[in-house]
């Protein structure tokens, strides 16, 4: 049986075969994109939780390579540009609080940028802390996994979560 049978069959083992088969490879691509080791095994992780969520959208014409190919590149891209959206706004931030102007157009954005502030105020500490020395001050995950003295996995969760949570509470500001 045709392993994109056995996946919309829902067997996990085809997942797992596929998993160790295929790991190296989509690896290989999202790391290209992203160059930053935990970011490509996440973003794998994500390649393969969606090939099993989409399993019964799966063709049995195509390979199996070429599908996990245009599920990798479509994560990384909308990774990428999911992290231009924040750097953005980030930027737009941080230009606004070092230049503040006094038309009404830049009021309101000022105002938008203190209100982004004082809700990064309201994130939990840990989180706080983690998210202002990668996104302000420009910390890699190893520096500050370092500083802190934690592990790089839980400078990716507390970074994640923090996002999360100001990804949720801004949306509210601009929309």
């Amino acid at each position: 049986m045709l392993i994109v049978q056995r996946l919309k069959r829902e067997d996990i083992s085809a997942l797992e075969e596929v998993y160790n088969k295929h790991f190296a490879r989509v690896y290989s691509i999202a790391f290209k994109y992203v160059r930053d080791d935990y970011l490509a095994s996440d973003l794998v992780h994500d390649v393969f939780i969606k090939l099993w969520k989409n399993r019964e959208k799966l063709s049995e014409e195509l390979t199996l390579d070429h599908q996990l190919f245009v599920i990798t590149k479509g994560i990384v891209i909308d990774y990428l540009r999911k992290k231009v959206r924040e750097e953005k706004l980030l930027y737009d931030y941080q230009t606004t609080l070092e230049e503040p102007e006094e038309d009404t157009k830049n009021d309101l954005r000022n105002s938008r940028l203190r209100k982004m502030y004082s809700i990064i105020e309201t994130m939990p500490k840990r989180q706080q802390v983690v998210f202002k020395m990668i996104r302000l001050e420009g910390f890699t995950y190893d520096e500050v996994a370092e500083r802190l003295n934690i592990s790089k996995n839980t400078v990716s969760n507390h970074f994640t979560a923090a996002m999360k949570f100001l990804r949720k509470k801004i949306y509210f500001l601009f929309f």
